[in-house]
């Protein structure tokens, strides 16, 4: 029987999300024998993100021409919309966005999974990583069941239980979002639009924090729009505000649509199609990526994401490929400190990481200037030709 101590499988993949199910088929084609661990009754059933960035690491994984299939609405114009709309400015970016479809993604993962030997298993939520002497040797399911794998893999997101159980400061890193997809959307701009919160700004919810809400068109009068809290920014302001709870959360965004300057214009006679409370790991970049030997936390469990466009479907894939690609040349190789740290190491020096960690860097100081150094609605709108230097200048 596969899983047990005497007869591990080469690759344990907690959660059945993006990075989780690339790094299935990678490991699967690698003739790993690989088992993927999700906690819901299917993989991936609440949409995340769904724009995306032309990229091979998804010709890679699913062939040529997918991103043509998938497209639904493609973008690369942005505006950017001051506290209460008072002004805004429009910048275009080098790559566009491309708009997809959650469910039909996720579908051709599956049937990628499904061309190679990995297994699924559902309604199997892992909680815990089984360590023996410090290192990682397999996990344990809610269910208290233990199943044993050379190499565990993290890929279960902002909920991570491996990420939380290892030291994951997730109450710093996640950014609490709404979201919801409608139709019956007139809009006349095409591009993605976003509007400023200021800290305290909302006379029905005066200690709400700094935030932001996104619209991103589908086309066919289809669109996504959202709420995201910045919480680094929020924290620095707890003197003048508090982090929302999901009630909270949902409160304050039903005043927007109602209230909300231009905004609100937007969302009259639009038909709800979908609608959920989530969040991003978008808040900060958590460096220690293999806590102990084996285990290897990927994509959001860690925050692996571009943060200025809150986006982490291709960096999570190329993430999980790494990783796959790490398993299959030491899959002989018994786990130490030494080969965790060429690990870490290894994924260090990548382009990748390095291009995430320094968009943090530059997001982060932007966003603090911003909301927690100018922090008023008032100061904000006074500068926001200086801001629009700046987005131009980026």
């Amino acid at each position: 029987m596969k899983g047990t101590k005497e007869n591990p499988y080469d690759v344990i993949i907690s959660g059945a999300g993006p990075a989780g199910l690339t790094a299935g088929i990678l490991c699967g084609r690698h003739r790993l024998s690989t088992l993927i661990l999700e906690k819901e009754d299917r993989p991936s059933p609440f949409p995340r993100g769904e724009t995306l960035h032309a990229a091979r690491i998804f010709t890679e994984v699913l062939g040529s021409n997918v991103l043509n299939m998938l497209s639904k609405h493609i973008t690369a114009a942005r505006k950017f919309n001051s506290p209460n709309a008072k002004n805004n400015f429009e910048i275009y970016r080098d790559s566009p966005s491309i708009v997809y479809e959650w469910d039909t993604f996720i579908n051709l993962l599956i049937n990628r999974v499904n061309e190679t030997e990995t297994e699924i298993r559902c309604n199997s939520e892992v909680v815990y990583p089984l360590i023996d002497k410090k290192v990682c040797i397999g996990v344990q399911l809610k269910s208290g069941e233990k199943i044993y794998g050379k190499t565990v893999m993290a890929c279960d997101g902002y909920k991570s239980n491996i990420g939380r159980t290892m030291g994951v400061p997730y109450e710093m890193i996640q950014c609490p979002i709404v979201k919801r997809k409608i139709s019956n959307f007139k809009g006349e701009y095409k591009g993605f639009e976003y509007f400023f919160i200021s800290a305290g700004m909302l006379k029905y919810a005066p200690r709400f924090p700094p935030a932001i809400i996104f619209i991103f068109p589908r086309g066919n009068d289809e669109c996504e729009i959202g709420l995201m809290v910045f919480t680094p920014e929020a924290l620095q302001l707890r003197d003048f505000c508090d982090m929302p709870d999901d009630e909270e959360l949902k409160r304050v965004w039903y005043e927007l649509i109602e209230h909300y300057p231009h905004f609100s214009d937007l969302m009259k006679n639009t038909v709800v199609e979908f609608e959920g409370v989530s969040c991003i790991n978008t808040g900060a970049l958590h460096e220690n990526i293999m806590p102990r030997p084996g285990l290897m936390l990927i994509g959001g469990a860690i925050g692996y994401v571009e943060a200025s466009g809150a986006s982490g479907i291709a960096s999570s894939m190329r993430m999980a490929k790494f990783s796959a690609d790490f398993a299959k040349q030491h899959n002989e190789d018994l786990w130490t400190k030494s080969l965790a740290k060429s690990y870490s190491k290894g994924l260090k020096k990548t382009k990748d990481y390095k291009h995430i960690k320094k968009t943090y860097g530059m997001y982060r100081t932007g966003l603090k200037w911003l909301l927690v150094k100018m922090r008023t609605a008032e100061e904000i709108n006074k500068r926001w030709n200086i801001i629009k230097s700046m987005y131009k200048i980026a």
